[in-house]
């Protein structure tokens, strides 16, 4: 007889080649104590199978025999998920977990109770485009389900993927990026001559990080003998503070620079310890570029008074909110494409900006590569930039 002492446990034997799990579930409102089972050819997956529901239940979910509730699923699913990619090689990015960690929320409170293998589609579909969801976020969210449903059909708890009869969101996931010409670009840099603007925006020209990873660069990482920068952090501002992590796609890479660049360094790492002096309280955290007394620099904050210099310059685009924090990366790449003279491949190029993915180079940039007017520009303007700092 099962009594109150067996209930949340189960128990697994093996009959005619197959697995059988024994479950023992909750009282029912006349005392009784059921029992459900699951048989499976593989005995791992028949204690995945126990488990899951039994969680199910926990949730109280009304659930059938042989059936997972999504929600028992998605308890454990992005950690074995960012798990997998680990040991792959191929970590999450901080942004992408996020957003990862953000869906699986809204699929937990929206359809969490319904089993996994019998989700209907306008369900599904109802859950994605959810809370009024933009293109680009359900596009996000499909994928993310996607991902799940796909996870568990690998793992032998359901058989067919709803999402074949779900339309997949047309979001957009990318922007075609302003490109400054090198008269903008000089523009802007003159605009912020002698303000703590200058030497962030003519770095960023010369070299194309992205503005995290340009806020997370230390004096340690220059090497000014050899005229290098070493690029192995960012800042993340997607967890709700500032702090340090790896670069996008956990790919560090080392950039050489010209001599104009460590010029500008050093003249600019003189200036910061002087004006450090002054400061009664000057946090040392050996960044290059830190905020007014030496902590990280905030991107809103530094955003906030970039749109002025930019109005100033009297550069015109859609307007100075449209030249985004990475105006000088993309300047920097449509340079090193389309330079006539010496063009980089674009390959090298992709690995220079921390591409992980070529095809993301090409997404951005390819169209420079059949139209190189205004990059050629960019470099004339690198070489004026040269001219001025010898």
């Amino acid at each position: 007889m099962t009594t109150k002492r067996d209930y949340g446990t189960f128990g697994i034997e093996q009959r005619n080649g197959k697995f059988r799990a024994r479950l023992h579930l909750p009282p029912t409102a006349d005392g009784r104590y059921l029992k459900k089972s699951f048989t499976h050819e593989s005995k791992v997956q028949v204690r995945k199978l126990a488990e899951a529901y039994l969680k199910s239940v926990a949730l109280g979910v009304d659930v059938d025999a042989g059936s997972v509730s999504i929600a028992a699923y998605l308890d454990e699913w992005l950690t074995k998920f960012k798990r997998t990619k680990e040991r792959e090689g191929k970590p999450l990015a901080r942004g992408t977990e996020a957003n990862y960690e953000r869906a699986v929320k809204r699929f937990t409170e929206s359809i969490g109770k319904h089993p996994l293998n019998a989700l209907p589609p306008n369900v599904a579909e109802d859950a994605i485009w959810s809370q009024g969801a933009s293109a680009e976020v359900a596009r996000m969210r499909y994928t993310v389900l996607n991902l799940i449903i796909t996870s568990a059909m690998f793992e032998n708890i359901i058989e067919n993927n709803v999402l074949d009869r779900v339309k997949r969101p047309a979001g957009n996931t990318y922007k075609k990026p302003v490109i400054l010409g090198p008269d903008d670009v000089w523009s802007i840099i003159n605009e912020a001559e002698n303000t703590r603007y200058e030497t962030p925006l003519t770095i960023q020209y010369m070299i194309g990080c992205r503005i995290g990873e340009l806020f997370g660069l230390r004096w340690s990482d220059v090497d000014f003998e050899d005229g290098t920068i070493r690029i192995e952090r960012s800042v993340d501002r997607t967890s709700g503070k500032l702090e340090f992590k790896d670069v996008k796609n956990h790919e560090a890479r080392t950039l050489k620079v010209g001599p104009s660049v460590v010029a500008v360094l050093k003249a600019h790492r003189q200036a910061q310890r002087i004006e450090s002096m002054k400061i009664l309280v000057w946090a040392d955290e050996d960044l290059i570029f830190p905020n007014s007394i030496g902590g990280i620099w905030n991107y809103s904050n530094y955003r906030r008074g970039l749109v002025p210099i930019i109005e100033r310059s009297g550069v015109k685009k859609d307007s100075a909110d449209s030249i985004c924090t990475h105006a000088m990366r993309h300047a920097c790449a449509a340079y090193l494409l389309s330079n006539k003279e010496n063009p980089m491949p674009i390959a090298k190029v992709s690995k220079w900006l921390g591409h992980r993915d070529i095809r993301t180079t090409d997404r951005y940039y390819g169209d420079l590569l059949e139209d190189s007017t205004e990059a050629a520009a960019v470099m004339d303007g690198l070489l004026k930039f040269k001219s001025q700092s010898a």
